[in-house]
């Protein structure tokens, strides 16, 4: 595999993780993680 195309699939991931986590902290309002953190990840 590629280097071009692990990074891809690394970004993809890291990306899910994140919007995975909005959508948590957006239900669970009483979240201890800032959405801050997720607009500096992004």
């Amino acid at each position: 595999m590629s280097l071009s195309g692990l990074f891809l699939i690394i970004f993809l991931l890291l990306h899910g993780c994140i919007n995975l986590l909005a959508v948590y902290d957006a239900i669970n309002v009483n979240s201890e993680f800032p959405t801050e953190l997720y607009n500096q990840a992004c």
